[in-house]
């Protein structure tokens, strides 16, 4: 995606905090990050659990564990999914065990009752790993809104600023989706 968009003429700013907006009247103007203002007629916030710092109302983190194992390639092969939750198989053995949910803030350090939790499910869900141990263990955050449905509009007090926020546990698979429909809201 990065070489498309330099290809494309796209100049990123990576590493480019974006701490407000720019407004005259209820228009956007400009973005404010950390290193500068940059003028502009149109943004789009999809910040995802940091969204609520920039003025996307109600989104508050969730906070997701998961770990991942290794089985010989094949040993695994559909996902497998409960109420507690899911292991995902990869071509390569690897199998992703996911997730809690947990409203904690912005706290990312996996805890150990979270691993006991999932490899419990996963053994559960594919007796194949009893007696194997994760090799990896980690935390991420999903930005929920109480609806339960992604926000995809233009800002209610600031024209020209539009969300791609609220996606939850959806985020990767709603997101060429989400991306169509807001560039079809900014380019309108």
């Amino acid at each position: 995606l990065i070489a498309a968009l330099r290809d494309a003429g796209v100049r990123l700013l990576e590493g480019h905090e974006v701490i407000g907006w720019q407004r005259a009247g209820d228009r956007l103007v400009g973005v404010h990050t950390a290193q500068a203002s940059i003028p502009c007629a149109q943004a789009l916030l999809a910040a995802g659990a940091w969204s609520k710092s920039l003025g996307a109302r109600d989104i508050h983190p969730v906070k997701g564990q998961m770990l991942l194992f290794r089985l010989p390639a094949g040993a695994v092969t559909e996902v497998r999914i409960s109420e507690e939750g899911y292991i995902i198989p990869r071509r390569d053995g690897h199998i992703l065990v996911g997730s809690t949910l947990e409203h904690v803030g912005f706290d990312l350090k996996p805890t150990a009752a979270a691993r006991q939790q999932l490899t419990t499910l996963a053994c559960a869900l594919a007796p194949e790993l009893s007696g194997s141990a994760p090799i990896q263990q980690w935390a991420g955050l999903r930005p929920h809104i109480p609806a339960d449905v992604p926000r995809l509009a233009q800002d209610e007090q600031t024209r020209g600023l539009f969300h791609a926020s609220g996606h939850y546990r959806l985020g990767i698979t709603l997101a060429p989706a989400s991306a169509a429909a807001v560039a079809a809201l900014m380019l309108r």
